[in-house]
């Protein structure tokens, strides 16, 4: 296996677990975090929360819009 094959995997294995827990956890961000007021830690919990994803994505993209070879590893 290439290095690049194996940073690929890896990159969408971290997206599919980053998927799977904004499913399970959704549910109860609508209720606790959605329903109250503005404030700083609402902020920080949203950077946290969808800026990962944001990176995680556009990390996919040129990962996978690059030709990766084992020279890169």
């Amino acid at each position: 296996m290439s290095g690049g094959f194996r940073a690929r995997c890896l990159a969408i294995s971290g997206f599919a677990w980053l998927v799977y827990d904004y499913c399970l956890t959704v549910k109860q961000e609508i209720k606790y975090i959605w329903a109250g007021p503005w404030s700083i830690s609402k902020i920080l919990f949203f950077w946290n929360r969808y800026f990962s994803p944001t990176v995680l994505i556009l990390g996919l993209i040129c990962l996978f819009g690059m030709d990766l070879s084992d020279e890169l590893f």
